[in-house]
């Protein structure tokens, strides 16, 4: 499985469950402002996390893996001949259909945000500009609006009484202040890139909804008559609106029955606000697991070990360092061990076919006596290729042994081994 599919897998696991979260803690509280933070912070979260590979700091058995850090950068990269080729060869029929699916219809969502983005600029291009009450709007000639987008808001004064304008631009200029066209923005496009996924629709529905809210708070708190702003509201979401647009703050739509709702409900009490607190980390923390590489703890089996050379630990109940005074060293210093590494490994042609490329962590000990034992996989990619990372190691002639305290001592060296298709 490619990087790019699983990345995909754990981003879409990540909104899922901040979705779920989000749905029975936060949605039906009044924290209108902490819960716009929550919801970027899950989109970013659901991006990031992914990428971040946790995996050394699970290692296990108290690995200590700064050594395996070092060498990631000076480890020769092992390359299959024409694995490209192979590999590609090999794919299903099915896949490539399903790659076109996605990729076509992801294409089409963004095409239609770049036309949407048209739409408004051309607008704007064809409205007067004007400044109402010293409020900068763009006035339009047809029945359009009122909405706004970043700083421009866009009106028709015709359309509504006096009372009702100061209303709309109370409204319109607490999105365009607070630059709610961001949250919007961002949320259009999780959903091009996550739009097989309905919890990344849903996100995009409650931005939306919490956006209005925010608005609405505002123009209660700017002292409008709560009762009549209310029916100015269901006037409005009768009146048809010209443009068609998904990225502009509404005035008079999104969700009205909710927002109607939300402005009549009690206050959420300020000690409610401390769920945030906890929410927020335990959410981060359901979502390690899909950020995590696994790290299976593999031995390989007797018959295994014996064909590969490598001997069990000579003592159990000896004491292995991680780090110490002096670290063992392999014969001809650092440059010999990345040639040795390079000249040894043979990239398994079937693994080549199959596409399967990575980096085989394994671990081993460095005996007092400078023979490798104990040697197993901590990240593997496929039995191949982890059974090849093994093989090599298995080759290694004896090092020379760490000290501490000027005495031999047991270490436990950790090495990563990078199969890439060129």
């Amino acid at each position: 499985m490619s990087a790019e599919v699983i990345y995909y897998m754990k981003a879409n696991v990540a909104i899922a469950v901040f979705w779920t979260f989000y749905a029975m803690f936060l949605r039906r509280d009044t924290f209108f402002g902490l819960r716009r933070v929550s919801l970027m912070a899950f989109y970013a979260a659901a991006v990031a996390f992914p990428l971040v590979d946790l995996s050394k700091w699970f290692a296990g058995d108290g690995i200590m893996t700064g050594v395996m850090e070092t060498y990631a950068s000076l480890l020769p990269v092992i390359t299959g001949g024409d694995a490209t080729v192979a590999a590609t060869g090999n794919t299903p029929a099915w896949a490539h259909i399903l790659a076109a699916v996605y990729l076509g219809v992801t294409l089409s969502l963004a095409l239609r945000f770049g036309l949407q983005l048209r739409r408004i600029l051309r607008l704007k291009a064809s409205s007067r500009e004007d400044c109402i009450s010293g409020v900068k709007v763009y006035e339009t000639s047809s029945e359009t609006g009122p909405f706004s987008f970043f700083g421009m808001i866009f009106i028709s004064p015709g359309r509504h009484t006096p009372r009702e304008m100061e209303e709309i631009l109370a409204h319109e200029r607490c999105h365009s202040l607070g630059l709610h066209s961001v949250d919007v923005i961002v949320s259009e496009l999780m959903c091009i890139m996550f739009w097989l996924n309905p919890f990344v629709w849903m996100l995009r529905r409650e931005v939306r909804c919490n956006l209005e809210y925010i608005a609405d708070n505002r123009v209660l708190a700017a002292g409008f008559d709560g009762k009549v702003y209310q029916y100015h509201l269901l006037d409005l979401a009768c009146r048809p609106a010209n443009i068609q647009a998904n990225i502009y703050n509404h005035f008079n739509v999104s969700h009205l029955k909710n927002r109607i709702r939300m402005m009549n409900k009690k206050r959420s009490r300020a000690i409610e606000r401390t769920k945030y607190l906890i929410l927020l980390p335990l959410a981060a923390m359901l979502t390690l697991p899909a950020s995590i590489e696994s790290v299976p703890m593999v031995t390989p089996p007797a018959p295994v070990a014996a064909i590969l050379n490598i001997s069990p630990p000579q003592d159990a109940q000896r004491e292995v360092y991680a780090v110490v005074e002096e670290m063992p060293q392999y014969p001809g210093g650092e440059t010999a061990l990345l040639k040795f590494i390079f000249t040894s490994v043979d990239y398994p042609v079937e693994a080549q076919q199959k596409g399967e490329q990575g980096r085989v962590i394994c671990a081993f000990v460095i005996e007092s006596d400078g023979s490798i034992t104990g040697a197993k996989v901590l990240n593997g990619i496929s039995p191949q290729l982890d059974a090849e990372a093994l093989r090599v190691i298995g080759l290694f002639p004896k090092w020379t042994p760490g000290k501490m305290k000027g005495q031999a001592v047991a270490v436990r060296y950790v090495i990563p081994v990078t199969f890439r298709l060129q």
